[in-house]
This record gives structure tokens, C-alpha cells and sequence, in this order.
């Protein structure tokens, strides 16, 4: 007659054969660690050898792309600086990200892009701002659609710039900083909104003269249709777009009728003043 299997025994028996499947669970898994470690060991490696280590790579040429003021040396200089140097550098190797950005930190360039070309060429393509206006101070600087302020160059298009006068704390301008005076900013606005303008071409600014009272723009133009040599236009800051509307129905009703203008005050909203 059988005797009856105690529960004990069967339970003792259950957590030997959780033991055994756990025990083979671990060896497969650290096997196939062991493997993966392995092959992902012999990846970097083959990797290193084939391409990062490889003499072949090495970089032999940097080739500033697009139109820009920077020369090649000036860029050759930075990249070497930030760990890129012609022909001790592997191509493969290189810390694009600090090399962008130690592109990127002149006041100058918008943005930068970098691509590696096989097998040692670094091709770099760097976008500049371009400035709108020029201020003029004992240290004469540049400004872009976004107040960015950037350091002077005495180029044959800069000179025909808007020049901005009259600007508080011209001398404390920093190439690399955005402008914080709200009337200066008034004026770089200006300029972004008559780029946008239909009407915008019309107005040959020469000068922009700041007052802080209202404050205001006097912008001084260059001849050119109604507008005469010298004439003076009045422009609010806050409050410039509906200016600019009154001035563009001024301009048209002007220029259809073929009188000349001189002066028109567009800080009034009715009665504008208007000289011919």
C-alpha cells in the first residue's frame, strides 16, 4: 500500500526546481551578456581601427562654404582651438558640437553647420547676420534685424546704412549683446517693419535720430520721389504701424497728385502736418 506524499516533500521538491530553472536562467543570461560585451568590445575596437585611429582620416582640409566676412584662416584658428587641427586631427574624431559652437560665439555668425566629407575634408558653412543700421558713437557699431549688436566693419554696403544718432549710452554697446534701449529698439523695428512694407522702398532713410521725449523717430531721407533731398519724417514708437499706414495714404495721395514733400509728422493721427 502507497504512502501518502506529505505536502511538505511536495513543496520542497517545487522550490528545488525553481532553483535549478533560476540557476540555468542566470548562466544563459550572463552568457549572453558575456557574448554581447564581446561583440559590442570587438565593434568599438574594429570601429577605432577602421575609422577613428585610421591614418587616412586625417583631416587635410577645411573649406569654408557661402558668402561670409570671415576668412578661412580666421575659421582654421577657432576649429583648431576647439580641437580640430589640420592634419594632426582625425576626421572621424571630431567634437563637432564645440566646434559649432566656438563658431557660434561670434558676435558675427548667425548660426554655423559642419559636415564631415571622406576622407579628410571638414566643409563648414556659416551664416552671418546681416545688420541694418549702424550707430553712431565714438565707437561706431552695427545692429541686425534683432538688435543684435555686431562690431564695425568699414564695408562699401555698410556705409550706406541707416546711421542712428542720439542714442543714450551709445560708448556701453557690446558686440555679442542685444540691445535693451526700447527707443533704439523702436528703430530697429522700423527698419524690419518697411523691409516688410509694400511701401517700404519708397523712404531711402539716411539717418535715424532718436528722441527720448515722446519718444520718437526723425528719419532723415535721401531723394527719391515725393520726397525731396533732406526731407524729415516723424514716426512714433509706440503705436508704428498705424503711423505707417498714415504715411503710406499720405504717400500715395502725394505721389498721385506729383507734389513734393519735405516734412510729415505721422506722431499726429489727424491733421498730420505735411510741408512740401
Amino acid at each position: 500500500m502507497r504512502r501518502p506524499i506529505s505536502q511538505t516533500k511536495l513543496k520542497t521538491d517545487a522550490r528545488s526546481r525553481l532553483r535549478r530553472w533560476g540557476a540555468r536562467l542566470l548562466f544563459w543570461g550572463l552568457l549572453v551578456a558575456c557574448g554581447g560585451g564581446l561583440v559590442m568590445g570587438g565593434g568599438v575596437l574594429l570601429s577605432r581601427i577602421l575609422l577613428s585611429a585610421n591614418p587616412h582620416f586625417v583631416l587635410r582640409h577645411v573649406a569654408l562654404e557661402g558668402q561670409h566676412t570671415l576668412n578661412e584662416d580666421q575659421v582654421r584658428e577657432r576649429l583648431a582651438q576647439a580641437g580640430a587641427v589640420v592634419g594632426t586631427s582625425n576626421l572621424m574624431r571630431l567634437p563637432m558640437r564645440r566646434l559649432r559652437e566656438t563658431l557660434e560665439q561670434d558676435p558675427v555668425v548667425d548660426h554655423a553647420e559642419l559636415l564631415r566629407r571622406l576622407p579628410d575634408r571638414l566643409e563648414v558653412r556659416v551664416v552671418e547676420r546681416t545688420p541694418v543700421a549702424a550707430v553712431r558713437a565714438a565707437m561706431p557699431c552695427l545692429l541686425d534685424a534683432e538688435g543684435m549688436v555686431l562690431p564695425w566693419r568699414d564695408h562699401s554696403k555698410e556705409r550706406l546704412l541707416p546711421v542712428i544718432t542720439a542714442v543714450r549710452q551709445a560708448a556701453q554697446l557690446t558686440p555679442g549683446e542685444r540691445v535693451t534701449d526700447d527707443a533704439l529698439l523702436g528703430a530697429v523695428r522700423l527698419l524690419r517693419l518697411l523691409a516688410r512694407r509694400a511701401d517700404g522702398p519708397a523712404y531711402d532713410i539716411e539717418l535715424i535720430q532718436i528722441d527720448y521725449q515722446l519718444p520718437s523717430l526723425r528719419l532723415h531721407l535721401r531723394p527719391r520721389g515725393t520726397f525731396t533731398a533732406g526731407a524729415v519724417l516723424v514716426v512714433p514708437v509706440v503705436g508704428m504701424e498705424e503711423a505707417l499706414d498714415r504715411l503710406r495714404d499720405i504717400h500715395r495721395l502725394r505721389t498721385a497728385a506729383g507734389s513734393t514733400t519735405s516734412f510729415v509728422d505721422v506722431t499726429y493721427r489727424r491733421n498730420v502736418p505735411v510741408r512740401p
